[in-house]
């Protein structure tokens, strides 16, 4: 009978041990994700701003190249 107990009482103290590291790596899991998406938001930007510059210099390129000729 006591191993019984003994049993019951080992199921919980792990199930208790596994949601507790589970609802950790759930939470760490959601702050990374929620990271990614600002680190997606600023690379966005990044390279909508890149795109804009890349095109002021092929309009300097175009302006340079009609001026010299």
């Amino acid at each position: 009978m006591y191993w019984v107990l003994l049993i019951t009482i080992t199921a919980v103290v792990v199930l208790v041990i596994t949601a507790a590291f589970g609802w950790r790596v759930f939470a760490a899991a959601k702050g990374l994700i929620r990271e990614l998406k600002k680190t997606s938001e600023i690379l966005n930007d990044a390279s909508e701003t890149l795109r804009g510059v890349q095109e002021m210099e092929g309009v300097k390129a175009m302006r340079a190249r009609a001026q010299h000729d």
